[in-house]
């Protein structure tokens, strides 16, 4: 995470970029926790 915040410091606003990775962070924490029996039922 801290590479892109890295490469992309010059093309997007700090706003922006912040926003962006707390929504990835959000995103994965509401994922990480599920199981793969989980996962599986989600799929069908």
């Amino acid at each position: 995470m801290a590479m892109i915040l890295i490469e992309t410091k010059m093309a997007l606003y700090p706003a922006i970029t912040l926003t962006m990775v707390f929504e990835i962070i959000n995103g994965m924490s509401k994922t990480a926790t599920m199981t793969d029996k989980r996962m599986e039922e989600l799929k069908r």
